[in-house]
């Protein structure tokens, strides 16, 4: 019989109104697995025997009633501890959580067996689901080689995994339905790994499955045979069906389920197609009892009478939770799931204490062969916790905040973070990379993207956000990555004047962002002026940050004439005496000698003669061609000696670029100063000390100004009379020092050595009742 494939039929069969009714009390039904599944804790160390350690998992009733245990190595040893998984995931308990931890590592060893399909249902549902609640490295690590160990049974000539080893007198290379529930660990190893050759697998042997296993109206045979040589296929037969034109009800079950999960895991419509067309072949057979649950085989002879299969029921609900979640029809299967759940739970569900704490009842295994017949299955109670949980809560993708492509230059590193939500709030997302260039990095917690590219060229691939529900969801956005070849700026240095530019690092171009530094250094009789073009300053080094093209000028000039300074000089033998300057004191009673001249020393690069203008107690011009450039002149080479009278002169000593004062004029240097001969006050005061009239200090004199070692002597004008106090400041007005002058005193010596520790200016304040001065010192 051909089932046409339409929405009318679906909801002529699955009506709204056949669901008006109580709908599943889900903590009800989760409690009651609590608590059966504690009382199989119990059943299995009760049932655990020394003589035979390797059962390690519960899988049904034997016909005297005692629970059966399996080894590792059958095909259901993973179910229980994906139960304790499911329960873990719902109560958060950490009961449930050492519990399944502790199932999950019994069956640790069946990541290498390479003689079964059936790893991916022993390794996926019990460590698969604790790498989802958990991340535990170590147990990514065993999918990963589950998956490497599963992969060895694909044939490229058939274009799928072979199922069963043993009867080789019936099957040369059989291919049962039951395999697609396997490929969901290659799935899962791809996105661990970003190996694609599991999934290209899984995808092939998905596409040789539709090909090769379903019928028309869309159901499946069980078993397929191919020529292992050819991939042609020999035969198409049944083991567990009823026939081999017939449609075993738990084969449908796992088709329904693979291909809905196959369009999860590649997006590829046929897929989603042919699901649900699998769920219409179901839901609409003349033959699904109205409860939902199948009868182990849909053309089984004998229905009503056939056992039900609840293990088929629950597979279905399962897959029809998550279906829904794709599918135009979601009410429509939600419902068909809602159904089948609800009546699970009322009708088949064991009560509590009984059956060894298995959750279901009338599960059938092998009817043909008469094993496990209307039977609690380990099985029919995991995928019954699983549509639970999807139930609970069904999955939503998480969503990625829009990433906009990106462009780097070739060298530099690209850092970006993405940003992802999930409406199933309690869920944790990953992320991760498809088909990313080598060296590209993303934190999987964080979302942390790094990459350093190392050849130009348009990079797409994929960013990928996983959550850790049931099913396990992604959400991927394409992304590109242009990366730009280096960026080569010119920088060009021009000179005006002579001189020259020292670059570091010494090159015409530059990478963009290289940092170049400049030095300008003038040739003799040059000085620098600044930078011009793209740069403008006066600092002669410099440092540049290629961003683009450059041009740059270093602007030399000759240097003008110069007076460096006028120094005292003794004529004797033209040593220096002081350098004089602005302001100061000279007084001859401290000097070595009053033979004095005064220098000035030149820029003899630049200046060729030099103009004396002396005014005050004399007036002299003197022109100055040739060293010794001396006020008084020289006699060859000597200089003449001079011995200033007391009093105030005003020194303006003028550059010239040639001879005799001729040529450009340079900067003059202009310096006031005073003489003075405290020998002869002091004489003075010793000779009239109560009389004297100094009428050479109209004002406050301090000698010798500058000082060498901070001892002054302080002439005092007549104007000073009584108690006259003195102060010591410094640059800043700080007060240094204070004191009074003794009575009827007109010059005092002070010794401010400690006060004047350093050279430079200091002010001296003087004053009485009626008058005030401020006089500056300078210490050289």
């Amino acid at each position: 019989m051909k089932y046409k494939f339409t929405l009318f039929f679906l909801l002529l069969f699955w009506s709204v109104t056949s669901f008006a009714q109580q709908t599943l009390d889900l903590d009800s039904a989760f409690t009651h697995a609590e608590k059966q599944t504690k009382v199989m804790l119990q059943e299995i160390e009760a049932a655990t025997s020394s003589t035979q350690p390797n059962l390690v998992s519960p899988k049904t009733l034997q016909p005297t009633g005692k629970l059966k245990l399996t080894p590792s190595k059958d095909w259901t040893s993973g179910f229980f501890a994906g139960n304790l998984w499911f329960l873990y995931e719902h109560t958060q308990d950490s009961f449930w959580l050492n519990q399944a931890q502790t199932f999950t590592a019994k069956i640790e060893a069946e990541q290498y067996d390479t003689g079964t399909h059936d790893v991916g249902f022993k390794v996926y549902n019990s460590f698969g689901a604790g790498y989802r609640l958990t991340q535990n490295a170590a147990y990514r690590q065993v999918i990963i080689q589950t998956a490497k160990s599963l992969s060895t049974r694909f044939n490229p000539k058939t274009g799928v995994i072979r199922s069963w080893d043993h009867s080789t007198n019936r099957w040369k290379n059989p291919v049962i339905i039951d395999n697609m529930m396997n490929l969901e660990l290659l799935f899962a190893a791809t996105r661990l790994t970003g190996d694609s050759l599991y999934y290209k697998i899984a995808v092939s042997h998905a596409n040789t499955t539709l090909k090769n296993h379903f019928r028309p109206d869309y159901s499946s045979w069980h078993v397929v045979d191919y020529d292992s040589l050819t991939g042609e296929v020999i035969k198409k037969t049944t083991s567990q069906g009823y026939s081999n034109s017939s449609a075993w009800a738990r084969g449908q079950g796992w088709g329904l389920y693979g291909y809905t999960m196959c369009y999860r895991e590649t997006k590829n419509p046929a897929y989603l197609e042919h699901a649900e067309k699998i769920a219409a072949f179901i839901l609409n057979h003349p033959r699904l009892p109205a409860d939902g649950v199948p009868y182990w085989d849909f053309d089984a002879p004998l229905i009503p009478l056939e056992p039900r299969d609840a293990s088929a029921a629950a597979v279905m609900a399962s897959a029809l939770y998550e279906l829904s979640t794709y599918s135009s029809q979601k009410d429509t299967f939600r419902a068909a799931a809602d159904k089948i759940l609800k009546n699970l739970a009322t009708q088949y569900e064991s009560p509590v204490g009984e059956n060894r704490g298995f959750l279901l009842l009338h599960s059938t295994g092998n009817k043909p062969y008469n094993i496990e017949v209307d039977v609690p299955l380990i099985y029919a109670d995991y995928y019954y916790l699983e549509a639970l949980i999807r139930r609970q809560q069904i999955n939503q993708p998480p969503q990625i905040t829009s990433v906009p492509n990106q462009s780097v230059t070739v060298g530099n590193a690209l850092r970006f973070v993405v940003a992802a939500s999930d409406s199933n709030t309690n869920q944790v997302q990953t992320y991760s990379l498809v088909n990313a260039p080598t060296g590209a990095t993303i934190d999987s917690k964080t979302g942390s993207f790094s990459w350093t590219p190392t050849q130009t060229g348009n990079f797409k691939f994929l960013i990928r956000v996983t959550d850790n529900g049931s099913p396990i969801l992604y959400t991927e956005q394409p992304i590109t990555v242009t990366v730009n070849p280096v960026k080569r700026y010119a920088l060009q240095v021009s000179i005006t004047g002579s001189g020259t530019v020292i670059r570091d690092p010494q090159q015409t171009t530059y990478v963009e962002g290289t940092e170049v530094k400049l030095k300008a250094v003038p040739a003799t009789g040059y000085q620098f002026n600044g930078w011009s073009g793209d740069f403008t300053g006066t600092n002669a080094a410099l440092t540049l940050t290629m961003n683009s093209d450059k041009r740059i000028t270093a602007q030399f000039a000759l240097i003008p004439p110069q007076v460096v300074k006028v120094n005292v000089i003794d004529a004797a033998d033209a040593h220096t005496i002081l350098t004089l300057q602005d302001d100061v004191t000279l007084d001859l009673a401290t000097l070595p000698t009053t033979n004095l001249s005064l220098e000035a020393l030149i820029n003899t690069a630049t200046t060729k003669s030099v103009v004396f203008e002396l005014s005050g107690e004399l007036n002299r011009r003197q022109v100055e061609s040739a060293g010794p450039y001396v006020l008084f002149g020289d006699t060859k080479g000597d200089p003449n000696a001079w011995t200033p009278a007391i009093g105030s002169y005003s020194l303006k000593v003028t550059p010239y670029s040639a001879s005799a004062g001729g040529g450009t004029a340079g900067k003059p240097v202009i310096l006031n100063f005073k003489v003075i001969n405290s020998a002869n006050i002091n004489r003075q005061n010793r000779a009239t000390p109560k009389n004297t009239d100094l009428q050479d200090f109209k004002t406050l004199v301090a000698f010798p100004n500058p000082t060498y070692n901070g001892q002054v002597t302080i002439h005092l004008p007549v104007a000073f009379k009584g108690e006259v106090r003195y102060t010591l400041l410094s640059l800043i007005g700080a007060k240094l020092a204070e004191g009074t002058f003794p009575a009827e005193t007109s010059a005092f010596t002070l010794d401010f050595s400690r006060h004047m520790s350093v050279a430079g200016v200091y002010y001296m304040q003087v004053e009485n009742a009626t008058t005030k001065e401020i006089i500056k010192i300078v210490r050289q």
